[in-house]
């Protein structure tokens, strides 16, 4: 999920995943553990800001949809379940004034 659209904006920018490993100094290995599942916010947020895009967008599918949660939540927000614990997390956009 992350991986593809990681993927996809590398793609469309001619880069490859070695250009943005070096971008975040980290070996392609370890890019590749983060983008296989094994991610944290702060990490995502590091990859987002050398893509230069916003963190939501790597968390979008091709319908330009925030990836659903497979079980639903109580008011129905957009989120990811953590691949650790298993609880959701909610993605919201940041309100601006």
């Amino acid at each position: 999920m992350i991986r593809d659209k990681v993927q996809e904006i590398l793609k469309s920018r001619g880069r490859s995943q070695i250009d943005l490993a070096n971008a975040l100094n980290v070996t392609r290995q370890t890019l590749h553990y983060y983008l296989t599942g094994n991610i944290t916010l702060s990490t995502l947020e590091e990859i987002a800001a050398a893509l230069d895009v916003e963190p939501a967008e790597l968390l979008r599918t091709g319908a330009d949809q925030l990836i659903q949660a497979p079980r639903a939540t109580q008011d129905h927000a957009p989120g990811i379940v953590c691949p650790y614990c298993g609880q959701i997390i909610r993605i919201e956009a940041a309100k601006t004034e």
